[in-house]
C-alpha cells in the first residue's frame, strides 16, 4: 500500500482572496520550480495548484499508484491579514465532505489557526461529527507550537489517540523561524505521548534566493534536517514526511535515508508525501513514487516509508 501523507487541495475561495491566486501560484513556482529550471505560464500554473472539485488530485492518485492520501487544509488569513472568501470552518468541512465521498482513498485532518476563538471546539466537531483524523498546525504564520493557545488541540489529539503535522521547513514568511524542530521540543516535552508528525524534516535548501533568502547558521535545510533526526532520537513519537524532498536529487534523498537508518536503527517512523499540488509542476506523483522505489534501501524499509508506517500510525 501506498499512502501520501502529506497532500494540499486547493480551489478558489480557499487561503485567499481570489484575485490573491495568480500571484500566489507565480510565487510558488518562482520560488520553487526557478531554481531548478522550470518555467511555467500563469495558466500552467493554476491549473497545477487548483483544483475545483478533487477530481485532480484522484486522478493524479490513479496515475501514481498511490493508494491513499491524508489531505492537510491550511489557515493563511491571519498571516496574510485577509480572510479568504470562504470561511475556515467551511474549509474545513469541505475538505471532510471530500474525504467522506472517498472513504477508501482520501482522510482529512482539520487546521485552523489556533489564535482564533473556540479552536478546540471546532476541532473536537471535526473529530466526532465530520470524521477528521488527526489535526494540522502551520507556525509559520506567526506562533510558536508550544504556545498556551495550541494546548487544548493537542489535549484532544491525545485523547483521540490521533497525530498532529507540524510543518518543520524553512518559510519566508516567519522570520523568527517559528518551524525550526528545535521548537518542538518543550511540546513533547510538555505533551509525553503526542504523536508529532515533522513535516518536510528540516525543509529544502533548493529554493530560490531571492524568495528565501538564508540566514548561515539559522536558516541551512541540512542543520534543520539534523535537529529534527535529534528530536526523533529523543521522543519515539515523534515522526517525519519527505514531503517537498523532490528538489533534492536522489543521492542527496539516499543519504539523508540512511543516516536516519544509522540514527534511529529504521524508517519506521517515516512517512512518504508529496505536498501535492506545489511540487507536481516539477516531478510528477508517479515520478516521484518512482524514484523512492528505486532507491539503493532495504526492500522491507521503503515498504515501510511508502505506506506501512502511516496506515499503523493512522490505525488503518
Amino acid at each position: 500500500m501506498i499512502i501520501d501523507a502529506h497532500v494540499h487541495w486547493w480551489k478558489k475561495g480557499f487561503l485567499m482572496p481570489d484575485e490573491f491566486w495568480p500571484l500566489f501560484t507565480a510565487g510558488l513556482a518562482y520560488a520553487y520550480y526557478v531554481p531548478c529550471g522550470i518555467n511555467t505560464t500563469p495558466e500552467e500554473q493554476e491549473k497545477s495548484f487548483l483544483d475545483p472539485d478533487g477530481s485532480a488530485l484522484l486522478q493524479r492518485m490513479d496515475d501514481a499508484g498511490i493508494d491513499k492520501s491524508v489531505l492537510l487544509p491550511l489557515d493563511l488569513a491571519i498571516v496574510n491579514q485577509q480572510e479568504a472568501p470562504m470561511d475556515i470552518v467551511s474549509i474545513n468541512r469541505e475538505y471532510a465532505e471530500l474525504a467522506q465521498a472517498h472513504p477508501d482513498r482520501l482522510i482529512s485532518f482539520f487546521s485552523m489557526d489556533p489564535r482564533r476563538d473556540n479552536v478546540d471546539g471546532h476541532f473536537l466537531t471535526a473529530v466526532q461529527e465530520w470524521g477528521m483524523k488527526g489535526l494540522k498546525l502551520y507556525p509559520p504564520t506567526g506562533f510558536f507550537p508550544v504556545d498556551d493557545s495550541c494546548t487544548a488541540l493537542y489535549r484532544i489529539c491525545m485523547d483521540k489517540d490521533l497525530p498532529v503535522v507540524f510543518h518543520c521547513a524553512i518559510a519566508g514568511m516567519s522570520p523568527q523561524h517559528h518551524g525550526h524542530p528545535d521548537n518542538y521540543r518543550a511540546v513533547a516535552e510538555k505533551f509525553p505521548g503526542l504523536k508529532m508528525i515533522l513535516a518536510h524534516a528540516g525543509g529544502s535548501d533548493v529554493l530560490n534566493p531571492e524568495v528565501y533568502p538564508f540566514t548561515p547558521g539559522q536558516a541551512e535545510a541540512g542543520s534543520w534536517f539534523d535537529a529534527a533526526i535529534n528530536l526523533a532520537e529523543d521522543f519515539d513519537t515523534v515522526y517525519m514526511d519527505i514531503s517537498a524532498w523532490e528538489v533534492y536529487d536522489d543521492q542527496k534523498i539516499e543519504e539523508y535515508l540512511k543516516r536516519i537508518i544509522n540514527r534511529l536503527g529504521s524508517l519506521d517512523r517515516v512517512l512518504f508525501g508529496t505536498d501535492y499540488p506545489i511540487f507536481f509542476g516539477m516531478t510528477s506523483s508517479r515520478d516521484w513514487v518512482n524514484r523512492i522505489k528505486g532507491l539503493n534501501l532495504p526492500e522491507d524499509e521503503k515498504a515501510k516509508l511508502m505506506g506501512g508506517n502511516a496506515a499503523k500510525l493512522l490505525g488503518l
